[in-house]
């Protein structure tokens, strides 16, 4: 009677709970995949009820052969046809580190790579279009799906283990209530969710997946009690019972008397039980069920090694957290000695000595303490970020230019869309003489700064402002020509000339400071120059000088390669690179309008330069080849707009801004194929300032 007269207020209370606990889990559910802001959560979103609707009409067998062929079409079209999927993901990650993860799978299939060391291992793998994408990371920690995560980590077989604990998602018992309604809405959405992030890879979401797809297995775990055979002969002959269920109230018990049942081999069919109370095996042998000493033991130990790793944890985040404060203020002294305290807590962690070696490198100077930093890093993970680049810094600033290049080119590889990465490998190869393969890297650069402009600005409106430059500069209007540069060039730009372009810039006749990144009047003059050869100059420029020079640069504009001919001083022609890769000599004389005429063409053979040689040649000078230079070959903001110019404006007069070495060594190269080496015509720069209308320059 009394507990007919409580059930309407247990009943109420009951609701509330229900309905509160439904309201908590969708708004937990809700409000961290909002907090992830990320739009694969509306994706989820628009999937559930397609499936809810599946689960309603289909069979349990129907649903699970759905599930496969989904997967399997998310397979062979992330592998065969990614162009399928390229406007989904446009300008996105996943797809292309999906493939490089399901490469990185099949190298390793069935133990993984180890459980942590996907990080380390995976920058060998990644792609191309990866690296394009403009919201590529440097550091990649997980290919945002947790299936692909864990087969890379663990292999397939564990993976596919795993699959199995998400069966009741796919086979829901039927007849639950409200609550585990809200549970099964929460698994689903985060684990499918999961799939296309890092949901079950961070905190608290992943923790709330594992909750609720633990309390989806609920009602779907039976329990069965089976004893060896040869542990019976301790238990008492007749009349054994065991209870099962909490203490106060039993569930189910098991007996081997008779009447209840006996199975064969010790096995004991539970049943349920309203008499049986919670007394351990037997009244009779007074023994009870509970942890034994082992066990205690054992479970204090793991608890205190739980409570260790969190501890470390704790501490290792609060040093990098006081690091990173530190850098703010600007007390980077305070900010290594923060980053080493986190070394010594968790040694095996790369970033604080990432952190401390950049800083002690880049901000207090110290190259050689830098390197300890960055040397213990490499060892625990080689391609981490832009620790190749950071290396290579502080090799180059102890003089170790030899060692620094693998470095330098190491990190070319991992970043080909990095301009600055491409820059630095291609110093690293001239402070070294290694010009072997320094026009590719010339072109991979080129690459680079095009890929950020077209990021940047968009194909058409940088193709339509290289045109407007061009028609601005053969129209003389300097300004417009001006203010053009600076809007092509501001996106990649980095200013001044690097370290192995001082000396000619310094050797140069140059009026105005070489470091400035700014377009002046010298700029607009050298431009309206090449576009307009007749201006400036006076008598100089009726000469063979300028109108020789103005010849090469033009045929460099349009791709290929050429030298002027010189003897005693003075300009006796040109050799330019042919169509089929041969070479060809003009032989060129002054016309009285101050152009130039061609006195003889023909290929260029040994033959034919000892020829020439015997022609030209007397006791104060002999012929050789000269490669005209400008200081606007060796400015950063001239190479930047050159390669837009170039790449987006095929009538373009700017020759591509290969460094003056790079094209004494593709001659001597060339050269040294052609000829013997002793008629090798000797190769040197010719520097040169274009005219103007009050002055001309041409020195050696």
């Amino acid at each position: 009677r009394m507990r007919e007269q409580k059930r309407p207020a247990m009943n109420c209370l009951q609701s509330w709970f229900v309905y509160g606990a439904y309201a908590l889990i969708l708004a937990v559910t809700f409000g961290a995949l909002w907090y992830g802001r990320s739009r694969a959560v509306w994706l989820v979103l628009a999937v559930f009820p397609l499936w809810t609707l599946a689960v309603r009409l289909f069979s349990v067998r129907f649903r699970i052969i759905l599930a496969v062929l989904v997967g399997v079409a998310a397979v062979s079209l992330t592998l065969v046809g990614p162009g399928v999927l390229e406007k989904a993901d446009a300008d996105g990650v996943r797809l292309p580190m999906w493939q490089s993860t399901m490469l990185m799978i099949a190298d390793n299939p069935w133990v993984g790579v180890g459980a942590g060391n996907f990080r380390r291992e995976f920058p060998g793998y990644r792609q191309e279009q990866q690296m394009a994408s403009p919201k590529a990371a440097s550091v990649t920690d997980h290919p945002h799906n947790e299936f692909l995560h864990l087969a890379v980590s663990l292999g397939l077989p564990a993976a596919l283990l795993w699959l199995a604990l998400l069966y009741p998602l796919v086979v829901p018992p039927k007849g639950r209530g409200k609550i585990w309604r809200a549970e099964y809405f929460a698994a689903f959405v985060l684990v499918a969710h999961g799939m296309l992030d890092l949901t079950l890879w961070q905190q608290p979401t992943g923790l709330l997946a594992l909750f609720c797809l633990g309390l989806l297995w609920r009602p779907l775990v039976n329990c069965r009690v089976r004893l060896p055979s040869r542990q019976l002969k301790t238990l008492p002959a007749e009349n054994f019972s065991c209870a099962v269920g909490e203490k106060g109230k039993t569930h189910a018990f098991c007996s081997n008397s008779p009447s209840t049942g006996t199975s064969s081999e010790g096995a004991f069919s539970l049943k349920p039980s309203a008499t049986t109370s919670w007394a351990g095996l037997s009244e009779s042998t007074g023994e009870t069920i509970g942890p034994r000493p082992v066990q205690w033991l054992a479970a204090a130990v793991m608890a205190g090694l739980l409570l260790w790793l969190a501890g470390q944890q704790t501490l290792f985040s609060w040093y990098m957290r006081q690091g990173a404060v530190a850098e703010v203020q600007e007390e980077y002294a305070g900010a290594v000695q923060a980053y080493s305290r986190a070394m010594s807590t968790y040694s095996q962690e790369v970033k604080p000595y990432v952190y401390a070696g950049s800083l002690t490198l880049g901000r207090l100077q110290k190259p050689s303490q830098a390197l300890t930093f960055l040397a213990a890093a490499y060892n625990l993970e080689p391609d981490f970020g832009h620790l190749n680049g950071e290396l290579a810094r502080a090799l180059s600033a102890v003089g170790k230019d030899e060692q620094a290049l693998r470095f330098y080119r190491r990190e070319a590889f991992l970043f080909p869309f990095n301009p600055l990465a491409q820059d630095n490998l291609l110093t690293a190869k001239l402070v070294n003489r290694q010009y072997s393969g320094g026009i590719a890297v010339v072109g991979r650069a080129q690459r680079a700064r095009q890929y950020v402009l077209r990021q940047e600005l968009g194909e058409d409106r940088t193709r339509e402002l290289a045109h407007a430059w061009r028609q601005a500069v053969v129209n003389h209007q300097s300004e417009a020509a001006l203010k053009i540069a600076v809007e092509l060039t501001r996106p990649v730009i980095r200013g001044g000339a690097l370290p192995y372009r001082q000396e000619i810039v310094q050797r140069a006749d140059f009026r105005y400071s070489p470091w400035g990144a700014e377009f002046s009047a010298e700029d607009w003059q050298y431009w309206n120059w090449l576009a307009n050869p007749g201006i400036g100059g006076g008598e100089e420029n009726k000469s063979l000088k300028f109108p020789a020079i103005h010849q090469v640069e033009r045929i460099r504009s349009q791709g290929g390669e050429a030298a002027v001919l010189m003897a005693d001083g003075e300009i006796k022609g040109i050799v330019a690179q042919a169509d089929d890769g041969g070479l060809v000599y003009q032989l060129l004389s002054a016309g009285s309008e101050g152009d130039i005429k061609i006195v003889e063409k023909q290929c260029l053979t040994k033959e034919k330069w000892n020829t020439l040689q015997t022609q030209f040649q007397n006791d104060h000078s002999q012929l050789r080849l000269r490669l005209p230079v400008s200081p606007w070959d060796v400015l950063e903001r001239q190479r930047v707009l050159a390669m837009t110019v170039q790449a987006f404006d095929q009538q373009s007069f700017l020759a591509p801004p290969v460094p003056p070495a790079l094209r004494k060594y593709w001659w001597r190269t060339k050269m040294l194929a052609d000829f013997s080496p002793q008629t090798e015509p000797r190769i040197d720069f010719l520097y040169w300032h274009p005219p103007r209308a009050d002055d001309s320059s041409l020195s050696e």
